[in-house]
C-alpha cells in the first residue's frame, strides 16, 4: 500500500539544508531528516490483513485503554479526548489548512458560578488559566503531507504523553509497548515523556514561534512533530480546570507536595445546604434526599467512604465546543421514593443475561465507543473510513462526550440526589423483598442489604450521566458519519452488533452469559436507548433520571460535530483523501466485500473482548 510519495520526500530532503540555515539560533542542534523518518515500517502486527495505518491506530487505542479504564468515568473520558486530540492534531500538522483541536476559540469561556469564583481567582493567580488558543505547529513542506507522516506523528505524540498522564506507573508504560511493535518502530522508554531537548530549546509550550522554528530545524519529522503535539496537549491538560495535578486546594493555597490529583478545590459539601438545591426539600425516611457517600470495601478488611468524584468540573472545566451548555438545568425529579424502590426491586429481579451484559458494556464508556467505531469500520471498511476520517470521528466523539460530562456534572452537584442503595437502607430496611443478587440469582433479602448489579459510582444520582452521554453519542455519530460518508451512510441502516462469549462477564465471570450471546440493534438510536435503560435495569438510577439526562444534553452532539467540521473547513475529505487510498488488490477491491467484512468482524470480536475484560 502506498502511503507516501518517496520521490516527493526525496526532493524535500535535498532542500533541507536551506531550511536549516534560516532557523533562529538552533542550527547547532538541528538534525538531518532521512527517508525512513517519514515512512511506516513494514511489519505484521495484525494477521487479519488490515491496512497498516489502521493497525497502528488500533495499536494506539489498545495502548491507552488499559490505563484509562482504571479512572472514574469523567476522568477516563477526559483522558480519552486527549488521545484523540493528539491523533487529530497530527493529521492537521501535516495538512495545509486543517485547524488544531486546541484552538478552542469557538468555545466561549465559562462563567464561574459563585461557588467557584474564588477558586477561579486562585487558579489565575497561580498561572493556571486555560490556554484558549494554542496555535498549530504546521509542517511547512507539502511533501510531508502524507498519511504515513500523520500516523507516525500520532504514535510518537501518544507515547510522549504517557508520563504526563500516568506518571511512572510501569503497567501504563508496559501496555504501550505490548500494543505497538516497539522494536520495529524504534520506541524506547525515553519516548514515554516530552523530549528534554524540546523543553530545553523551547521552555514554554505556549511559545509557538520557538516551536515552529524547532520543527523546521528538525525537518518536520513525525517524531519531532509528535513531540510538539504532545508538549502542547500536556500544557493544555494542566490548565483545563480539572485540577489534575492537585495544585489547588479548598483552603485557597497551592499544594506544595504530595498533591492529590483531581481533588476538589471548591466549597462543595454534600451535607452543606448552602451548596445544593432541591434535595433538602424532599425527605427519605427521617432524613433529606441529599447524596450520601456510600461505604465500600476491598473484600479484604479495608473499608472506606466515597468522595464525590470531581464535583468542581462543571463550573471550572474548560469546554471543547461551547460553554453555553454548562448553564443548562433540569427540573428536580420529585420522586415518590417508596414507589420507586418497589419498581426498582422488581426490575432488577427480572434481569436477563442480555441486560446484564448491556449494563456492563454501558458502564465502560470506552468499550461502548469502541463497539460503535468497530461496527462502522466493519460496515464501511478502511477504504471509506481512512485514518484521517477516523481521527476526526473519534475526536468528535470524545470531545462531545467531554462537554456532556461538564454539563451533567453541574446538575448532579446542584441537585445532589440520593442513590437507590441509600434509599434502600433508609426505607423499611428490615423488610423482606425479592430481587436479584449478584452471583446468587433471584433471592429473598432484607431491603437494607440491596446492592445494584454493578458498583454504584461515587457521584449523585440525578440526572443520569450515562443517558446524557448516550444522547450525545447518537447525535454526533449519525451527523458526523453523514458528513464523512455523504450519500452512503443511512442512520436508519446502521446495525450495531455486540458479541459476548459464554462466561465473559466481569461481574459474574464464568457464570454470565450462560451461552454465547449476540446482541443486535437495528440502528444507533435503538442501541443508545438500550444503553440508557440499562441504568434502570441494574438498579443504579430512578426512572426520572434517564429522560432528564437526555433532555439536558440534547444538542451537545450536534454542536460538537459543527465544532469538529470547522477544524476541517471547506475541505472535501472524500476528494482530499482519495489519493491516500491503498492500491487495489485481491483483498481490497471492494471495501464492502465479504473478505473485508469477515476480517473486520474478526477484529471487532478480538478487540472488544480484549477491552471488555480489562
Amino acid at each position: 500500500m502506498k502511503v507516501t510519495s518517496l520521490y516527493s520526500i526525496g526532493i524535500y530532503l535535498l532542500s533541507f539544508a536551506s531550511v536549516k540555515a534560516s532557523v533562529r539560533g538552533l542550527e547547532a542542534s538541528c538534525s538531518e531528516p532521512t527517508e525512513s523518518d517519514f515512512t511506516v515500517p513494514t511489519y505484521d502486527f495484525d494477521p487479519q490483513g488490515l491496512p497498516i495505518l489502521h493497525q497502528l491506530l488500533i495499536g494506539i487505542l489498545q495502548a491507552a485503554v488499559p490505563s484509562i479504564s482504571e479512572y472514574e468515568t469523567p476522568i477516563a473520558i477526559r483522558l480519552s479526548s486527549f488521545v484523540d486530540m493528539a491523533d487529530w492534531n497530527c493529521v492537521a500538522t501535516y495538512h495545509a489548512s486543517f485547524k488544531s483541536a486546541l484552538a478552542t476559540s469557538g468555545a466561549s469561556s465559562p462563567t464561574a458560578p459563585a461557588v467557584a469564583a474564588k477558586v477561579a481567582s486562585d487558579a489565575s493567580s497561580a498561572g493556571l488559566v486555560p490556554e484558549r488558543d494554542l496555535p498549530l505547529i504546521r509542517s511547512m513542506k507539502n511533501e510531508t503531507y502524507t498519511s504515513s507522516s500523520r500516523i507516525m506523528c500520532a504514535m510518537y505524540a501518544n507515547a510522549n504523553l504517557r508520563s504526563s498522564f500516568f506518571g511512572t506507573d510501569p503497567s501504563a508504560h508496559d501496555s504501550f509497548f505490548e500494543s505497538l511493535p516497539a522494536a520495529v518502530l524504534n520506541l524506547t522508554t525515553s519516548d514515554l515523556d516530552i523530549p528534554p531537548a524540546l523543553k530545553e530549546a523551547c521552555p514554554l509550550a505556549t511559545d509557538s514561534s520557538c516551536l515552529q522554528d524547532y520543527a523546521a530545524c528538525h525537518g518536520y519529522t513525525p517524531k519531532v512533530m509528535g513531540a510538539i503535539v504532545a508538549y502542547q496537549i500536556a500544557h493544555f491538560s494542566q490548565n483545563d480546570g480539572w485540577n489534575s495535578n492537585g495544585v489547588l486546594t479548598k483552603d485557597s493555597r497551592s499544594c506544595s507536595a504530595n498533591c492529590r490529583p483531581y481533588q476538589d478545590p471548591t466549597s462543595y459539601d454534600p451535607e452543606d445546604a448552602a451548596n445544593v438545591t432541591g434535595c433538602r426539600q424532599q425527605t427519605v425516611g427521617d432524613s433529606d434526599s441529599c447524596w450520601v457517600p456510600l461505604l465500600e470495601d476491598s473484600g479484604k478488611g479495608y473499608f472506606t467512604r466515597q468522595e464525590h468524584v470531581t464535583p468542581h468540573i462543571g463550573p471550572l472545566g474548560t469546554p471543547r465546543a461551547n460553554a453555553g451548555f454548562q448553564s443548562r438545568s433540569v427540573a428536580p425529579p420529585n420522586y415518590n421514593y417508596p414507589e420507586e424502590m418497589d419498581i426498582l426491586f422488581e426490575r432488577v429481579r427480572d434481569i436477563t443475561d442480555e441486560q446484564k451484559m448491556l449494563i456492563e458494556l454501558g458502564d465502560n464508556k470506552i468499550d461502548f465507543a469502541l463497539t460503535i467505531v468497530i461496527n462502522a469500520l466493519q460496515k464501511f471498511g478502511p477504504v471509506l473510513i481512512p485514518f484521517e476520517k477516523l481521527a476526526l470521528l473519534t475526536l468528535t466523539y470524545t470531545s462531545s462526550e467531554y462537554d456532556g460530562v461538564l454539563t451533567v456534572w453541574n446538575e448532579k452537584v446542584r441537585h445532589n440526589k440520593i442513590r437507590p442503595t441509600t434509599v434502600a437502607q433508609r426505607l423499611s430496611p428490615l423488610e423482606s423483598t425479592t430481587t436479584y443478587v449478584v452471583g446468587q440469582g433471584v433471592s429473598a433479602i432484607t431491603r437494607g442489604d440491596f446492592l445494584p448489579y454493578i458498583r454504584t459510582m461515587p457521584h449523585a444520582e440525578y440526572p443520569s450521566g450515562s443517558s446524557c452521554l448516550f444522547e450525545v453519542v447518537e447525535e454526533l455519530i449519525n451527523e458526523q458519519l453523514s458528513f464523512l460518508l455523504p450519500g452512503i451512510f443511512d442512520p436508519e441502516d446502521f446495525v450495531i452488533v455486540a458479541q459476548f462469549p459464554a462466561g465473559s462477564s466481569k461481574v459474574e465471570p464464568g457464570m454470565t452469559p450462560k451461552d454465547d450471546l449476540v446482541l443486535q440493534f437495528k440502528n444507533l438510536a435503538e442501541f443508545t436507548t438500550a444503553g440508557s435503560e440499562s441504568r434502570l435495569d441494574g438498579g443504579m438510577h430512578f426512572r426520572a433520571s434517564v429522560p432528564a439526562g437526555k433532555e439536558l444534553c440534547n444538542g451537545i452532539g450536534s454542536t460538537g460535530v459543527a465544532w469538529a467540521q470547522n477544524l476541517v473547513g471547506n475541505v472535501a475529505m472524500d476528494e482530499e483523501f482519495k489519493m491516500l487510498m491503498p492500491e487495489k488488490d485481491s483483498d481490497m477491491e471492494d471495501s464492502t466485500s465479504s473478505a473485508v467484512s469477515v476480517r473486520m468482524m474478526g477484529l471487532a470480536v478480538t478487540l472488544f473482548f480484549a477491552f471488555l475484560n480489562l
